[in-house]
């Protein structure tokens, strides 16, 4: 009985021997995994473009692929972005190279006429099953990469908005609290949580997914360039409204004789804005002791 006893001793530490060296096994290769994947990255990158009359940016799918499909439909058949999917933009292997012979343009048309003609190919009920139940009928892996990208498109033409249109970059707490926003409405309930994930936890986590981010959507830390995109017409204008549209008739020589003691500028208005003697001699006393020409 003893010898029984000490027979399954032995057997069980053996078993739990094998089992931390098959646990150290898996974790190595894991790390060799990622390593190579890394490797490769690297190598990719460095490796030149090749240049050819016949091909473009390398792309990422047929325009008629289920994922490209995929990614137009959820985006509400938005052609746009269905275009950039297949072109590969955001997408973390693209290659740089030269631009086609006939341009962006005529890429871009190219590929909108092929992904709306393999939409008006697709079934019915593939359309259907992709609204009401698409985790039931499809991969999904194929509808996360589907929703990753339309929420990673919306972020960066979020991003870009605010650049462009109000001269403002977004601090990483305010891309992390528009994230969820930019996902779709048709995400089913396990991949919008997925998707949430990707920035939930420690501040070191969200600058690590954003620094990931900005290198695949070629956004980068630069201050905004202060660039003149108004006429001169059109600025002298606006800058005659914005000094005299808020100054009340009756706060006019208060205003004038604290602000503007000296009657350059005055004359400054009267030569480089257009303004007239008769339009600022409109209130009375205003102009008292002040040298208009």
């Amino acid at each position: 009985m003893c010898s029984l006893l000490a027979n399954g001793d032995v057997a069980a530490e053996r078993a739990q021997a094998a089992r931390k060296e098959l646990a150290e096994l898996n974790r190595q290769i894991r790390n060799l995994a990622k390593r190579c994947k890394r490797a490769e990255g690297k190598a990719f990158e460095r490796r030149p473009a090749k240049l050819s009359r016949t091909s473009s940016a390398r792309r990422r799918c047929p325009a008629s692929s289920r994922k490209c499909m995929m990614v137009y439909v959820l985006a509400g058949c938005s052609s746009p972005v269905a275009v950039d999917f297949a072109l590969g933009r955001g997408w973390r292997r693209r290659r740089p190279c030269a631009k086609e012979g006939g341009g962006d343009a005529e890429v871009k048309n190219k590929l909108t006429s092929e992904i709306e003609s393999a939409f008006a190919s697709l079934p019915l009920s593939g359309l259907v099953a992709l609204d009401l139940d698409p985790v039931a009928h499809f991969e999904l892996c194929d509808l996360l990469c589907a929703h990753k990208y339309i929420m990673e498109h919306r972020l960066h033409e979020w991003i870009s908005t605010l650049n462009c249109c109000q001269g403002v970059a977004p601090s990483r707490a305010q891309v992390v609290a528009e994230l969820p926003g930019c996902i779709s409405l048709h995400a089913p309930a396990e991949i919008r949580e997925r998707l949430c994930r990707c920035v939930q936890g420690t501040a070191r986590k969200q600058r690590r997914w954003l620094a990931r981010f900005r290198k695949r959507w070629q956004i980068g830390y630069r201050m905004l360039k202060v660039q003149d995109q108004l006429p001169f017409e059109e600025k002298r204008q606006k800058a005659r409204f914005v000094l005299l549209g808020f100054v009340k008739k009756d706060q006019l020589p208060h205003f004038f004789h604290n602000r503007f003691a000296s009657g350059r500028i005055v004359n400054h208005l009267l030569s480089e804005w257009s303004v007239g003697g008769a339009f600022l001699g409109s209130w009375n006393g205003a102009l008292t002791g002040l040298n208009v020409m």
